[in-house]
């Protein structure tokens, strides 16, 4: 990261967590209990209904409930039907109006009891300011799914005059072009009202209170989650808006506490880290950061996970050596180098994988790679010297064995490389493709029944019905038919041909294992 480089900062329900706020998942769990204990003092229709909703589609989240209700309320079933398509959540909600309407006061009601906790300004920058002073110049908006005003309440301290939430005198304004550090709540926030009768948006001075007019006016509470058609009405036009446009032009994005939950959200922001991949970073600060990128973003190089838990113990100092200079260098190294690799350029990939062992000669994943790069350019034995590095520096890294093996085998070394499938298998029991390679140099050394085990194991690991294990099935089939097994070597082309339609070298040898004596009358039904 450069110092002149645009931030934007991404808080999730996680940077909530130090207040004692729960998540969105902790909030229906809480709800349950709630509505669980309420009930057993009698008989309440909005909460049966609650129940009723959370009992037939429990994996619901808050803001699904919330919009359930809502549309409900409405008697807005073709609208429910749009946004969840699932016939579960329907089948159970005519003529419940009512006890919709009710249901949602409540639900509001729990939600300004639960996350209007009044939090000190000293409280609250005890947890944000580290993150803040260390970007501070750099910082051009920061974004939150989240409804508490916690980041409200720092933020205009914090900011006064430079400042803006997209509100102007407490009405909506949207977002001007100017220089102010801009926070954009994507989810609305517990203090957004809507005016029904006028349209207009109201931020209410606490989120109790009522709009600035006297009269008796029709509210409408702005909290819910949205699709992408509820993006064409304001306030969320505006937000998305400003939302796109930073994506468009900032260079970093740090999400802090957040878990790509949001499928809109998500969605936007693959799409321009795909379109901006050699300008625009993410870095993912979280305690499950590694499973969030295996999850969401496995395939993008411009993507980092960092473990984070976010709270009050957290100096400026352990910010500073997250983002210091030597290891945004080597990150970006790194991410060069996989670029490069993503688009088979292995000389430039080996290029910047070997700037990156300058900078950090004690990363393993970067001698790996380096490996591999050079796998595929030919030079095995300099690969084996990669990999070597790599399990010295991590003992136990079941890939770098695995990559070795295959190394080994290009060199016709069949024992040198069994013995690395064997490693790569001890450490990593369900590693498919460390069975299938050690079939294929069984077979090299006529090990053929050691071969169809392989294989077989392989096939089960991978699945009958993926498509991955068509090589297996073929493989195996080939191994069959070297035992003279050929009824079974044909099932075998049959599962493979199955699998991959266009298989053809799969579909000769089928033909030549009908061939083969006794197996004659088996070629006659083949195209029927």
């Amino acid at each position: 990261m450069k110092p002149k480089d645009k931030v934007a900062f991404f808080f999730g329900a996680g940077s909530s967590v130090p207040f004692a706020l729960p998540t969105m998942k902790q909030f229906i769990d809480l709800l349950k209990k709630d509505i669980k204990e309420k009930l057993k003092c009698g008989e309440n229709a909005p909460l049966l209904f609650l129940s009723e909703i959370i009992r037939k589609k429990p994996d619901l989240n808050m803001e699904e409930l919330m919009e359930i209700v809502h549309r409900v309320s409405e008697l807005n079933y073709s609208g429910i039907l749009l946004a969840f398509n699932d016939p579960r959540v329907h089948k159970f909600i005519e003529n419940d109006s009512l006890k919709a309407s009710e249901a949602e006061t409540f639900l509001k009601s729990e939600i300004y009891k639960i996350y209007n906790h009044p939090k000190s300004y000293k409280e609250i920058a005890k947890v944000f300011k580290p993150l803040f002073d260390h970007f501070d110049e750099q910082i051009t908006d920061v974004f939150t799914t989240n409804y508490d005003l916690l980041l409200d309440t720092y933020l205009i301290k914090r900011y006064k005059d430079n400042f803006s939430d997209g509100f102007s005198r407490n009405r909506w304004s949207g977002f001007k072009r100017n220089s102010k550090k801009k926070l954009i709540k994507l989810h609305g926030s517990l203090n957004w009202m809507r005016i029904i009768d006028t349209g207009e948006i109201e931020k209410l001075t606490t989120p109790l209170s009522g709009p600035s007019t006297n009269q008796n006016v029709s509210l409408e509470s702005l909290q819910y989650p949205f699709r992408k058609t509820f993006t064409t009405v304001q306030p969320f036009f505006s937000i998305f808006e400003r939302f796109d446009k930073v994506l468009a032009t900032n260079n970093v994005i740090i999400a802090i506490g957040y878990n790509f939950g949001d499928e809109l959200i998500t969605e936007i922001i693959k799409m321009k880290l795909h379109k901006r991949e050699d300008k625009l970073i993410l870095y993912i600060l979280d305690p499950n950061a590694k499973a969030i990128k295996e999850r969401v973003f496995k395939e993008f190089e411009n993507v980092f996970e960092i473990e984070f838990t976010l709270s009050a113990k957290i100096k400026r100092k352990e910010i500073e050596a997250i983002f210091d200079k030597e290891k945004n260098e080597i990150r970006e190294a790194f991410r060069k180098a996989r670029w490069y690799y993503g688009r088979k350029k292995y000389n430039e990939s080996v290029e910047w994988f070997s700037r990156t062992i300058e900078l950090d000669p004690d990363f393993p994943e970067a001698y790996y790679r380096r490996g591999i790069a050079k796998y595929y350019l030919g030079n095995y034995e300099e690969a084996i010297a990669d990999y070597d590095e790599a399990i010295r520096l991590k003992p136990d890294f079941a890939m770098a064995f695995y990559n070795r093996g295959n190394a080994k085998d290009n060199l016709k070394d069949y024992k040198g490389a069994i013995n690395e499938y064997n490693r790569a298998i001890e450490l990593k029991p369900d590693y498919a493709d460390a069975f299938y390679n050690r079939g294929i140099v069984k077979d090299n050394l006529k090990d053929y029944k050691g071969a169809l085990k392989d294989y077989t194991k392989a096939i089960g690991l991978y699945g009958e019905d993926n498509p991955e294990a068509a090589d297996a099935f073929y493989n195996r089939g080939v191994s069959k038919r070297k035992l003279k097994d050929y009824e079974g070597a044909i099932a075998d082309y049959d599962e493979a041909i199955r699998l991959k339609p266009d298989y053809t070298n799969t579909i000769q040898n089928r033909e030549n294992a009908r061939r083969e004596p006794g197996e004659e009358n088996k070629s006659k039904s083949d195209g029927e």
